[in-house]
């Protein structure tokens, strides 16, 4: 990391997917039970939007207005996946500004650094919510395209800066560093923001690549090949999990290079107690 929070952009991204893999392969027991625990939300969700799903005959069969049901078990599937996955993202956290190798998945609401983790997590998940409310209440009314797509537009912007400003806050909560709240996590960004929008583009550009590439070769092997959707399925949880991962990494190495009060000196490898 360079000085005063100078972080290298493209060697900072690198790094991040490099801390991600150590991480998974350093603990795989929480990287499995997380992986577990992300396929069940996901069969639960199915269900529950083909449950929601109109018949061939029904009135509401193309209905905006039905979208919004549909809408809600994807926030409340959203707001458990943030509960559930927190430990596995606390952990990659802890790896990546501490070495520590967390041993099982603590989980529940003894833990009081899991209990303000996963509620901060179900904070910011309610607002990045709320542009997809909007953009769906917004159909509703009699408004014109131009003035919805700017509107939405407008509002999605918002909430992305609302997420840069604020990401930080989970690798802090994650070490335990007091005081930590939404105001001093924007403290710690402040002066920052562009540095760790560039270093999260190039580290987002590998998956938007990756996606493009298994989305063209799913088509050309259907051509000649019935690919089973569990298989696909499956390979998209474990993206979901490589990427929650990733993403951990990336803001624990943001905060490591933002965060003037954290030690630099890299620390001993220790192992956590379950």
């Amino acid at each position: 990391m360079g000085a005063d929070g100078k972080a290298p952009v493209v060697e900072t991204a690198v790094r991040s997917w490099t801390d991600a893999f150590r991480a998974i392969a350093a603990m795989p027991m929480a990287a499995a039970i997380g992986l577990a625990c992300a396929a069940v939300l996901s069969l639960a969700g199915n269900v529950s939007m083909e449950i929601l799903q109109p018949t061939e005959r029904s009135v509401f069969l193309g209905h905006e207005g039905l979208r919004l049901p549909t809408q809600i078990v994807d926030t409340v599937q959203g707001l458990l996946y943030a509960v559930t996955i927190a430990p596995l993202a606390i952990a990659v956290h802890r790896y990546v500004l501490l070495g520590e190798v967390t041993r099982g998945y603590p989980f529940g609401p003894g833990n009081v650094r899991f209990m303000r983790y996963a509620g901060f997590a179900i904070g910011l998940s309610l607002l990045l919510s709320i542009p997809a409310y909007y953009e769906h209440l917004s159909n509703l009314l009699p408004l014109s395209d131009w003035f919805l797509l700017g509107s939405a537009l407008v509002v999605k912007v918002i909430f992305l800066v609302v997420a840069m400003n604020h990401m930080l806050l989970f690798p802090a909560v994650a070490v335990d560093v007091e005081p930590m709240g939404w105001r001093q996590a924007r403290r710690v960004m402040r002066g920052h923001a562009w540095r760790a929008f560039f270093i999260m583009l190039c580290f987002v550009l590998p998956i938007v690549l990756l996606a493009l590439g298994l989305f063209y070769f799913d088509q050309w092997v259907e051509t000649y090949i019935d690919i089973a959707p569990q298989a696909v399925w499956l390979r998209g949880q474990i993206a979901g999990i490589v990427m929650l991962c990733g993403f951990a990494s990336a803001t624990a190495n943001l905060y490591r290079a933002f965060d003037p009060t954290l030690g630099r000196e890299p620390l001993p490898t220790v192992a956590a107690a379950s």
